[in-house]
């Protein structure tokens, strides 16, 4: 903000009042009230060009100030407060005004309202012409600045327009309006052509002005329009046409005046008929402020049940309980403490080298926290990232869960937290955050700790957001009052002896990670509050390091308690006491504060000693320093069957954890190629390849590379996923390049091109030998083939249901088996999925279709859709299943369809159109060529008759995929023993178009 543009143009500007050269511009209070007092509202007056705090809002006759005299009388809780600006520069050429004194808005507001209460308290403005575009700009500002959202944007609840211009056709109507608008307040003749062309810089800010504040904040504010019917006595039309004067938006009162321009705003009497709409839209306003605080235990819930979209407790659970006397170090460390002691919010960040122990850390804090004395007094919201699940990869997710808890532990808090949500910001990661924040400034907030772990693991397309998010929380807090020199002790809960300042978020957050370059970068683009060597904050901020790696004692001590535990373990199942306490000194010597490497060792050790192995076998097992070389032991140890690989493949590329059971099934199901009249495999074969007992089997294919954890299937730890994928990345969109043939004769190769087959060597390299576009092709098969076998028939289970042996998969193939095929289309790795074979899925007569739909919607009710004919191009278009680019709308035109460009000379199209179709030769050329639903189109031209050619092989194999894209539906369908949908051309050659049919 240019400040000294804005001084030089108040003092050159002539034929200002006298007074106003001592004016005190700002926020003025015209009815104040207690700012201590509980549920009340704050009205804020904006006047115009040329206007005044008091004077704009003043009837000339009586002296009545209606925000002074009237509302009181008919709204008790509101405090009024008016805003004068120099309006008198008239928002110059200088664009730099409306900033400026938006700006000044802003921060008087702030400082008005520095209590939690008033914070808490909605705000409802009231603006006279151009100075609704001052409330706009300002709007928008406290939309975007993170500054304000929090304390003013998120309370933003109202706004009454008084001949403000919200729309114009062009500049020149812009321009127009504020020409007559500065008639109107200094009672000039100027002729409108000369002002129009010196505001015409002006016109274009306000016009972008009123467009962004639609666009960003329209929506959630109640807005009622008000515009003048009455003339000014020396101008000829009205300053603010009535088509300009309202918003049309959806939820807008629109409401006309029999006055003119200036006298829209004047009113002196209650009572008054013109009066009577401004105080009874105010009054509402005003109502569903105070209403919108409290909510209904319904509404709780039903917002509760919105955010609770994760197993938070079941992910922690993936972590194993710490050995006795572990993990307790953090208590006493300085940085903790400063952290939990602080009376200030705060964020500490832990970060440490992958296997050290993060997660169990994260998870022992929690337990601790939750069962600490003061939980009462305390929420403790967590969640743990992990990368090989969709669910616990995902940003919007983690804070979801977090807000969740919240929430919940804190039912009060759900209204705060719903009211910077109602915008749709429920899959925004930044309006997730802030809702969290918020919450935590209200008066009745607890202390609230959020843990987040494994932060690294988070998806990388949000995670710098985020990152920017939680550290921009913490970065402008105050640094608390020096307290009592008497030491508190190391309670985990102690962060209730002391109360944070009022009106700042009582929140403090723990993250874990790796030390991974944008995290710290995250932290030190706020304000450069980490020293050098990154441990320290400076004395006025609310961030802390801790690195893992530099501690290095406590982290070796808890290693050693980890090896004395196992130890102990083995020597109780009867192993060798001498044997296990030569390598008890090993492992201690080696550890390298490491604990995945000893756990890792100490698996590899059960196992050769269960197996028997000599001294030189468990020194060698000992050497082994390298993580990876290590998971080359545990893999090796096995048969290394294709069995073994497929079901890594399925891991890798699940999007989210399989239990034992899914994973059984996932294993018997031996994917069909994916071409329509192709399959035949049903759930008897699927039964028949089950491996009993699921859990002993799984075992026996991987050993300790995996873990089961209530139930579901993980990987022994995120660096086995690293160990195994490929180098290269699997991420790029290659669709484009790769897209079929549109004859469809460029199909997918085999599903075993990517599969070991039983023939293949014993010995498999399985270090960074997996793609995850290979994962996913492979997953695609698996639950399509599966959803194809509900559709045919089979001993073990009624045609369009799952046998109750494999029911249990539904799920999972019924919810990604999508996911999986855009995965596979945007790799470069695998061909393209066959349309027509996945497209067929969709068909509302395909036998498995509504038990897979019904899956997929569950537990909600699957949306009605009008019939059959409209049911397959509704889940194609939901599901997004044609190729990058291509605009479904019923492939181009539905009334276009087969093109009318089949040509009887021309044998090659008509041999198409019978392979499509299994229809004899000699019965299509005629039939075909002369019904209306395939006119006939001569061409002469040979290049246009090649067109044709491919034209019609792509609309024939369209048809194929979708035959309801027919045209007036002329044509039966039929489904065949392998769950096909396709047109029944032969019924159709034989008794024509289903409506020419005479019954």
């Amino acid at each position: 903000m240019d400040w000294g543009a804005l001084s030089k143009a108040m003092r050159n500007d002539r034929g200002k009042d006298k007074d106003k050269s001592s004016t005190d511009y700002g926020l003025h209070t015209l009815v104040p009230k207690d700012s201590k007092s509980p549920e009340l509202i704050d009205v804020v007056a904006i006047h115009g060009l040329n206007g005044h705090f008091l004077k704009t809002w003043t009837d000339p006759n009586t002296g009545v100030n209606w925000l002074k005299d009237l509302v009181p009388k008919f709204l008790p809780s509101a405090r009024v407060m008016s805003f004068w600006y120099n309006s008198q520069v008239q928002f110059s050429k200088s664009t730099a005004d409306i900033h400026a004194f938006s700006q000044q808005l802003l921060e008087s507001l702030m400082a008005e309202r520095e209590s939690i209460e008033e914070q808490d308290r909605p705000l409802i403005f009231i603006c006279h012409s151009l100075g609704g575009l001052v409330f706009k700009q300002a709007a928008i500002k406290a939309h975007e600045n993170e500054r304000y959202r929090d304390a003013l944007s998120f309370r933003f609840h109202g706004v009454m327009f008084f001949g403000t211009p919200h729309r114009g056709s062009n500049l020149a109507t812009w321009a127009s309006v504020t020409a007559n608008a500065l008639r109107a307040v200094s009672f000039s003749t100027s002729t409108n052509a000369r002002l129009a062309k010196d505001l015409e810089p002006t016109s274009r800010l306000l016009q972008h002005i009123s467009t962004s504040f639609v666009d960003s904040c329209g929506a959630k504010l109640k807005t009622a329009s008000f515009y003048e019917t009455r003339k000014m006595d020396f101008l000829n039309c009205l300053v603010v046409e009535p088509e300009s004067a309202i918003l049309n938006i959806i939820g807008e009162t629109r409401i006309a005046l029999e006055r003119d321009h200036r006298t829209i705003c004047h009113f002196a009497d209650l009572d008054a008929a013109q009066f009577a709409p401004v105080k009874s839209t105010l009054r509402s306003m005003a109502d569903s402020a105070t209403a919108s605080k409290t909510l209904s235990k319904y509404e709780i819930e039903s917002f509760l049940q919105t955010i609770n979209v994760s197993d938070y407790a079941g992910h922690k659970s993936r972590n194993a309980p710490p050995v006795q006397g572990t993990c307790t170090w953090i208590f006493d460390h300085p940085k903790y403490l400063s952290w939990i002691e602080s009376p200030d919010p705060g964020l500490l960040w832990v970060s440490a080298d992958p296997g050290c122990g993060k997660s169990v850390l994260a998870s022992f804090l929690v337990n601790q926290l939750q069962a600490s004395a003061d939980l009462a007094n305390i929420n403790v919201c967590y969640f743990f990232f992990k990368s090989d699940s969709l669910e616990q990869l995902s940003a919007v997710t983690g804070i979801k869960t977090l807000l969740y808890q919240l929430c919940k532990q804190q039912n009060e808090l759900a209204a705060s937290a719903m009211s910077t949500l109602y915008n749709g910001g429920l899959e925004d990661v930044d309006s997730l955050w802030q809702a969290i924040v918020y919450a935590t400034r209200q008066k009745a907030a607890k202390n609230t700790i959020c843990i987040l772990d494994g932060l690294d693991e988070c998806e990388i397309e949000l995670r710098g957001r985020l990152m920017r998010q939680v550290t921009a929380s913490f970065s402008k807090v105050e640094s608390a009052e020096a307290t009592s020199g008497e030491k508190a002790e190391a309670d985990p809960g102690d962060i209730n002896k002391r109360r944070s300042k009022p009106g700042r978020p009582k929140l403090k957050v723990f993250v874990t990670s790796r030390p991974e370059n944008q995290l710290k970068i995250a932290f030190q683009s706020n304000a450069n509050r980490f020293k050098a060597d990154g441990g320290e904050s400076d004395g006025n901020c609310a961030l802390i390091r801790l690195r893992g790696e530099d501690e290095t004692d406590a982290i070796s001590a808890d290693i050693n308690r980890v090896i004395r535990s196992k130890v102990d373990e083995l020597i109780h199942q009867g192993l060798p006491f001498q044997l296990l306490q030569t390598v008890q000194a090993e492992l201690v010597e080696r550890a390298d504060r490491t604990f995945l490497w000893v756990s890792l060792i100490l698996d590899l050790l059960e196992q050769k000693v269960e197996a028997g192995a000599s001294q030189r076998e468990l020194d060698e097992l000992l050497r082994n320093k390298d993580i990876f070389r290590i998971y080359r032991e545990l893999l090796q140890l096995r048969s290394e069957s294709p069995r073994a690989r497929k079901m890594l493949q399925i891991i890798l590329g699940a999007t989210r954890p399989l239990t034992v059971d899914e994973l059984s099934i996932a294993l018997a199901v031996e994917p069909e190629p994916d071409k329509p009249r192709r399959g035949s495999r049903t759930l008897d074969d699927v039964e028949y390849e089950l491996a009993y007992p699921f859990e002993n089997h799984i075992k026996s294919l991987c050993g300790h590379f995996i873990r089961i954890i209530r139930e579901r299937i993980y990987l022994v730890h995120e660096t086995a996923r690293e160990f195994l994928l490929t180098m290269e990345s699997d991420t790029g969109s290659a669709a484009s390049s790769r897209r079929p043939s549109v004859s469809g004769t460029d199909t997918p190769p085999p599903l075993s091109s990517i599969m070991p087959s039983e023939s293949s060597p014993v010995q498999l390299a399985f270090q960074h030998s997996f793609s995850l576009a290979d994962a996913h092709r492979l997953l695609l098969g698996i639950c399509t083939t599966y959803i194809y076998c509900l559709g045919r028939p089979s001993r073990c289970a009624t045609t369009g249901s799952a046998s109750k042996k494999t029911e249990v998969f539904l799920d999972y193939a019924a919810k990604y088996w999508t996911v999986h095929f855009h995965q596979t289309m945007q790799s470069r790795r695998v061909a393209s999925p066959n349309m027509e074979y996945h497209q067929n899925l969709c068909h509302p007569l395909f036998p498995g279709f509504k038990t897979w739909v019904g899956a997929f919607w569950f537990p909600n009710l699957a949306p009605v859709v009008p019939d059959s004919e409209e049911g397959q191009d509704y889940y194609i278009e939901l599901f997004q299943l044609y190729h990058p680019g291509e605009e479904r709308d019923h492939l181009h035109s539905q009334s276009d369809f087969l093109g009318g460009q089949l040509d009887e000379s021309d044998d090659s199209d008509v041999e198409g159109a019978l392979d499509m179709f299994g229809a004899d030769e000699k019965e299509v050329p005629s039939k075909l060529l002369h019904t209306d639903v395939v006119p006939v189109q001569k061409h002469n031209d040979h290049r246009n008759r090649s067109a044709d050619r491919h034209r019609t092989a792509r609309l024939l194999d369209a048809a194929i995929s979708n035959p309801t894209s027919l045209r007036t539906n002329l044509f039966p369908l039929e489904v065949d023993k392998s769950g096909h949908v396709s047109l029944a051309f032969q019924d159709w050659l034989h008794n024509g178009p289903k409506s020419s049919r005479r019954g």
